[in-house]
């Protein structure tokens, strides 16, 4: 696995496309021709284009195979984040300026609450799949025994006898099922933020009003 100091250069992509994109956002919004709902459509597109490309992880990935995602979600953020301010805050006039808590108040609960939805959906399909793999292996025991054949080069981890067929089989045989079953689950963990990212894109589609960039 990865320590913490070696999946820097992902969260700090991320961060570097956000400090460049949103000012851009700014400059675009301003324009009174740019409507703020078909940007935000476009930044959920790219949320939901790397939620896809993220839902075909497997075990043999690393590092290098998550920079274009994370491209695509950096961008997404950013694309908006920007218009759901101006949509939330442009119609308002200076005597309701108590009405940013509106805006803020749901940002501020929305993080907490999100972290718990993947929790959850992390700790049920985890449990879920593992159950499914364990089953399996309990179904296809057979397999899991061989001969002693020095020709195999990944032996299994049972011999006939029911005994370890080296020193550690049984720990490596569990490593597999763990790395398996996260695999599974990080896969289902995108899949479901896809499927809430398109509700959201239909929300967008059918209930804002269009917002135009203020002027003085």
């Amino acid at each position: 696995g990865y320590r913490p100091e070696q999946t820097y250069p992902i969260t700090l992509e991320i961060a570097a496309i956000q400090i460049v994109m949103l000012p851009l956002m700014a400059v675009l919004l301003n324009r009174k021709g740019v409507d703020s709902r078909i940007v935000s459509l476009i930044g959920m597109a790219c949320i939901l284009t790397a939620c896809i490309g993220d839902f075909f992880v497997t075990s043999n990935w690393n590092r290098d195979q998550f920079y274009l995602w994370q491209a695509f979600q950096g961008v997404g953020n950013a694309m908006i984040v920007m218009p759901l301010l101006m949509m939330s805050t442009k119609p308002l006039s200076p005597r309701r300026a108590f009405a940013s808590a509106m805006v803020n108040t749901p940002r501020a609960v929305s993080e907490p609450v999100g972290i718990w939805l993947i929790q959850l959906v992390h700790r049920e399909r985890g449990a879920l799949h593992s159950d499914r793999i364990t089953d399996r292996l309990g179904q296809d025991r057979f397999q899991l025994v061989q001969s002693m054949n020095p020709v195999l080069q990944r032996p299994a981890a049972l011999t006939p006898d029911g005994l370890p067929a080296f020193p550690g089989s049984m720990t490596a045989l569990h490593a597999q099922v763990t790395r398996q079953t996260a695999t599974l689950t990080y896969s289902d963990d995108w899949l479901i933020i896809a499927g809430i990212v398109v509700c959201l894109m239909v929300w967008v589609c059918v209930l804002p009003v269009r917002t135009y960039p203020p002027r003085i």
